[in-house]
């Protein structure tokens, strides 16, 4: 192989749908009869329908902050020299996804050579997290996943391969357990370097900002793992400003307690102790953060 293959670190979550097993094993054959046919159907909804949906709402929170980007592309016009330059680099995004079956990633080079900020992006993704996690959840739809942070390349157009990969995907199966989702070590220490950083010019102090703003939207669950705080003041002080959406995202919270508190008692009712303690430990996440930020 003579072509050259480049080589760089990445910030990449990795979000897998739960329970999908369940329902694929259900479909064996094309439907002959009627009652096969409803019975078919139902199981496409559960399956195809519910990934559709799943990557339709990440998808619409990344479309959203496109158009916030071309508002701002339109902002900068009015500025001039270095701080339009800054502003530009700053407003840019450069986020990529790679869909198979049940899995959703999302990626963001760590490179600089890219006109954005890395940390930035990074922010973009947390929140597309939060927002979409919660969502899920309302809907009755239960995932986990990881962020991590490592070396991978991009070896075709939107796919992407290497240990971050591999990091992520071992993080989200053997560390997540349940619906959350868990912030890997390198990541940590990214962000971490991005807000110990002191050098003296506007682009630097902004990038410490919105490292800053990343550290918030941590926190560690009661095993000690490091997960994104979806549910935290960071993500309640944006809906509060977004008050076109506000009442929406309030019901998405309320509703998703639901779907957490009805699973917890099925598994319980089920003798099923090892799901019902881990809905347990994300039952309780929600009803301190509703009780701190969200009534």
């Amino acid at each position: 192989m003579n072509d050259k293959v480049n080589f760089q670190y990445y910030a990449l979550a990795y979000i897998d749908v739960l329970n999908q097993t369940e329902h694929l094993k259900n479909i064996n054959k094309l439907h002959i009869t009627e009652e096969e046919k409803q019975e078919f159907i139902v199981h496409i909804k559960n399956t195809f329908g519910i990934i559709n949906g799943f990557r339709n709402l990440f998808s619409s929170f990344f479309d959203g902050r496109l158009k916030a980007q071309e508002y701002c592309n339109d902002k900068l016009k009015e500025l001039k020299g270095d701080k339009k330059v800054i502003m530009r680099k700053f407003g840019n995004m450069v986020i990529k996804k790679q869909l198979f079956s049940d899995t959703v990633i999302y990626y963001t080079p760590l490179a600089e050579g890219y006109n954005h900020v890395p940390i930035v992006d990074i922010l973009r993704i947390f929140q597309a997290l939060s927002f979409t996690f919660i969502a899920a959840l309302a809907a009755k739809l239960a995932v986990r996943g990881s962020f991590e942070a490592g070396i991978g390349s991009d070896l075709f157009e939107n796919e992407i391969y290497g240990p971050v990969l591999y990091h992520a995907h071992r993080l989200e199966s053997e560390k997540a357990y349940y619906p959350r989702i868990v912030i890997g070590e390198e990541l940590f220490e990214y962000i971490q370097g991005e807000m110990k950083n002191n050098i003296d010019n506007i682009e630097f102090k902004l990038r410490k900002k919105y490292a800053s703003k990343c550290f918030k939207m941590l926190c560690k669950d009661v095993d000690g793992t490091l997960i994104l705080d979806y549910l935290g003041a960071e993500i309640r002080n944006i809906t509060i400003r977004d008050t076109e959406n506000k009442e929406i995202h309030e019901f998405h919270v309320n509703e998703a307690y639901k779907f957490i508190s009805s699973e917890y008692n099925r598994f319980l009712s089920n003798d099923d102790n090892k799901l019902a303690g881990r809905y347990y430990l994300l039952k309780n996440y929600f009803s301190e953060r509703i009780g701190e930020y969200w009534q």
